[in-house]
């Protein structure tokens, strides 16, 4: 039983090492938190005290998901800034699911268009501010990414940004605005 467990679990992470990038990973998990630091309105987004930041990931992805939880934990230790937060990776269809918002910001990782596209209206609905792992799921109407080129490069989707979120000044120093993907 011990061997099938193992076997899974190394299956597991080669299908992970395959599908991400690790270390575009690890820069996301380093940045995402900081931006959500520049959201002038965080105060108004905080569920029950906390900074709820939901990775939503399809099958195969949990352990992508679990992966950059810990990420986070370990660089920041559940605060950013005097503020606690709390990670909570989501299945895409459970989040699909719900019937409230229970979460502050949303890092969504690689999903079909299907699912990207019912994510998209309910985010906007809930006025969710989004990260993805892939910059090209902004032309579903999600906030940032990152995109490793000469150097990480965050983009920030002009059209979603129409939508009433309000971010520090500072950042508009830092991010490429683009209207399309």
């Amino acid at each position: 039983m011990k061997r099938i467990a193992i076997l899974i679990f190394l299956l597991n992470i080669l299908l992970f090492a395959s599908s991400y990038n690790e270390f575009l990973l690890k820069i996301q998990a380093k940045i995402y938190p900081k931006i959500i630091l520049l959201d002038k309105k965080i105060d108004e987004a905080l569920k029950d005290e906390k900074v709820r930041i939901g990775i939503v990931y399809d099958d195969g992805d949990f352990f992508t998901a679990l992966f950059i939880k810990e990420l986070i934990i370990k660089m920041y230790n559940n605060r950013l800034n005097g503020y606690y937060f709390e990670i909570v990776p989501i299945k895409m269809l459970n989040i699909l699911n719900k019937s409230q918002n229970i979460y502050s910001y949303l890092y969504i990782l690689k999903s079909n268009p299907d699912n990207l596209k019912m994510l998209s209206f309910y985010v906007q609905k809930n006025r969710i501010v989004t990260f993805t792992y892939d910059k090209n799921d902004l032309k579903y109407g999600f906030l940032f990414s990152i995109n490793l080129e000469k150097r990480p490069v965050i983009y920030l989707n002009k059209k979603a940004l129409r939508r009433d979120f309000k971010f520090a000044p500072s950042l508009f120093q830092i991010v490429r605005l683009i209207d399309d993907v």
